[in-house]
């Protein structure tokens, strides 16, 4: 009789932390009295994720 033991494997899970873009890049100038700053902004993003493997059991022979 063959003996196995269930061992838990956790999902893969692939992120992508510039998914969904929401607000582009921009540059302006803010001004206060006679002192001008160029001044930059990144851009904003929703991160993105997709299941590559779903969580699951696999049996793994008994030593």
């Amino acid at each position: 009789m063959a003996c196995y033991q269930q061992v838990y494997v956790p999902a893969t899970v692939m992120y992508n932390s510039r998914g969904v873009l929401v607000q582009r890049e921009s540059v302006s100038w803010v001004v206060t009295g006679d002192r001008w700053e160029k001044v930059r902004s990144p851009a904003v993003y929703f991160e993105t994720s997709k299941t590559l493997e779903p969580d699951h059991y696999k049996l793994v022979p008994c030593k």
